[in-house]
């Protein structure tokens, strides 16, 4: 019984808390507006720049797209030549039943995105002979690179040896 008196007096308590905190905001709002127009009064409408001065802003924004413009043309012709750097006769030196296998695991690691597993096969390659290097080699770059698809036609070269 005691604890249902208690219950009852914190709840009454905090909607009487809660009633006074709407009436204090309320109040707060109402003071506020009547001030609102002292605060618009004062403002004034800002002018547009120059002409010349956005034309100067305009050109340095072109000069700068035409940077990145290059600079990323400059990156994809940098991967394409990258993926032509295994020649087919680097490919035919490296051992036939090595490369099936190879490949595939490959093309699994590339499909799902995985430059770990893609290192470790590279490192596994290196490892195998010394004709394996520049596979090897080609593997880590295209990995860092994340040329997913580049790893991707790489492995269809080694499938089609």
């Amino acid at each position: 019984m005691a604890k249902k008196r208690l219950n009852k007096k914190v709840a009454l308590f905090g909607s009487l808390v809660f009633a006074f905190f709407v009436v204090v905001l309320i109040f707060v709002i109402l003071h506020l507006s009547r001030d609102l127009e002292k605060l618009v009064k004062g403002v004034q409408a800002k002018t547009p720049p120059p002409a010349k001065a956005l034309q100067a802003k305009f050109s340095a924004l072109e000069t700068a797209l035409n940077q990145a413009l290059a600079s990323a043309q400059s990156l994809n012709v940098s991967v394409e030549e990258n993926v032509c750097n295994l020649s087919a006769e680097e490919i035919s030196d490296i051992p036939a039943e090595f490369v099936q296998g190879t490949a595939k695991r490959i093309r699994d690691a590339a499909e799902m995105g995985d430059v770990a597993t893609l290192s470790a096969i590279a490192d596994e390659i290196r490892a195998r002979s010394d004709s394996c290097i520049p596979l090897s080699k080609q593997i880590i770059q295209l990995a860092e690179d994340f040329d997913l698809d580049g790893i991707l036609k790489l492995a269809d070269a080694l499938d089609a040896c």
